[in-house]
């Protein structure tokens, strides 16, 4: 997948929250002429055949219950500089929740209060692609999650403006927007910081945007296994892909406590691959199953559901017989001495002190028990 593609899908989760997106794709261009000359166009049919040298345009858009935020970001391969992408932006916002044909008047965007601008536009030529990554990595490596997102939104936002040209004057409309397509026209006058400032006259703005068939969503889990270490469920699984911007997966877990179902729901942040579970019984029944969901709250298909019986394993009872007695002592010393290595059952039942290792006073510990038996 493209670097290009990827700032596009993160600086759209920048933008709004992640909880709900209708999404588009396809072709956007203008010409632009002033500080600097030429046209842009981006058209991508298929988000799922990028390579580093495509373009195209996208549409999100994010709904609550008072105010609708629309980001039509595009790109194309810099014709000037290899390696590098141009980058370009429309975002507009709507009170209500249903989004009509309308006229916006842009803005210069305020990047210490990303909400008080109705409609702006931005473009950045020839950023590099090298920085692009610097940029996404904190998320793409669970550096930001939920907790610290708003902080690393302004600071990123603020570096995105500063080399940006930014809007002094221009017009964006939509002329038609349904559950199918969207499509309208943008101009705009706009500059970049500098004495005297450079100025960029962009004409004949256009988009057509459509809804694919699918929707940026991740690949289920997969390699998805339970097994009882000690008194924990490990769960493992593995990922299809990198490419989808996972940002955590969720475990969908169900107890059998006295016939009533209970459902818990646990998130592990990307990449993770593992989790102990160590609220479980003995002798009860759970069920697990995995999703994925990415930075834009798309959500996998679930994996396979697996079932998992608590099996009782008893502290002290190294060879599993349910008694603990003289050979589970001949067990430990043989570990001791490096005549057998243990499982991590034997581990577990044997590591009476919780040290996380086997030694004398482990051995200690089981003799006391055995004595306190007879």
């Amino acid at each position: 997948m493209s670097r290009s593609y990827l700032l596009i899908l993160w600086v759209c989760g920048m933008f709004f929250s992640q909880t709900h997106s209708n999404f588009y794709n396809g072709e956007l261009s203008f010409d632009y002429n002033g500080a600097m000359n030429g046209s842009f166009y981006g058209n991508l049919i298929n988000p799922d055949s990028l390579s580093l040298n495509s373009s195209g345009a996208f549409c999100f858009i994010n709904t609550d219950s008072s105010l609708s935020r629309i980001i039509v970001p595009a790109f194309q391969p810099s014709l000037d500089q290899p390696g590098s992408i141009d980058l370009f932006f429309l975002y507009m916002t709507d009170s209500g929740t249903e989004i009509e044909p309308q006229q916006w008047d842009v803005v210069t965007p305020d990047p210490s209060n990303p909400e008080n601008t109705t409609a702006t536009i931005l473009f950045i030529p020839e950023i590099d692609s090298t920085q692009v990554m610097d940029i996404i990595a904190p998320i793409l490596n669970g550096e930001v999650d939920s907790t610290n997102f708003a902080d690393y939104l302004l600071e990123t936002l603020t570096a995105l403006v500063s080399d940006s040209y930014l809007p002094l004057s221009g017009e964006i409309d939509l002329d038609t927007i349904d559950t199918e397509a969207m499509s309208g026209g943008f101009d705009g006058t706009l500059f970049q910081a500098g004495f005297p400032p450079p100025i960029v006259y962009i004409t004949n703005g256009s988009f057509y945007l459509t809804a694919p068939a699918g929707q940026v969503q991740p690949s289920p889990p997969a390699d998805f296994t339970i097994q009882q270490v000690g008194s924990d469920a490990l769960l493992q699984w593995s990922f299809t892909g990198t490419d989808t911007l996972i940002s955590f997966t969720r475990i969908h877990k169900r107890v059998n406590d006295d016939s009533l179902w209970i459902d818990i729901n646990i998130d592990v942040p990307y990449p993770e691959v593992e989790f102990y579970d160590t609220d479980v019984e003995p002798l009860t029944e759970y069920s697990y199953y995995l999703t994925l969901t990415n930075i834009l709250g798309f959500t996998s298909a679930p994996s396979d559901t697996l079932e998992f019986y608590f099996e009782a394993i008893l502290q002290g009872d190294l060879n599993m017989d349910n008694n603990i007695d003289v050979l589970d002592i001949v067990s430990m010393v043989n570990f001791i001495l490096g005549a057998d290595t243990p499982s991590d059952d034997e581990m577990w039942a044997g590591d009476m002190n919780s040290d996380g290792s086997l030694d004398v006073l482990d051995v200690v510990a089981i003799v006391n028990i055995i004595l306190a038996e007879n």
